[in-house]
């Protein structure tokens, strides 16, 4: 949906056409983020996730997991 915004006014400027207000991009944001915040908001908690240890400053954010 960011995407779409910065098309729209990427090709609104190279046109001359009026761009959007910034009251238009928050009503966009307003629309498009709602259901993705809604479902993360209910998503259940991993058990254990914050008796974790951080990782290393070394570390990979790939290492291990899907990609290790």
């Amino acid at each position: 949906a960011n995407m779409a915004e910065v098309f729209t006014i990427f090709f609104a400027t190279l046109f001359g056409w009026d761009v959007l207000q910034p009251v238009h991009l928050l009503w966009i944001n307003l629309v498009t983020d709602t259901l993705p915040a809604i479902a993360l908001g209910v998503e259940p908690a991993e058990p254990g996730v914050m008796t974790h240890k951080p990782r290393g400053r070394k570390s990979n954010f790939f290492d291990g997991g899907v990609f290790g």
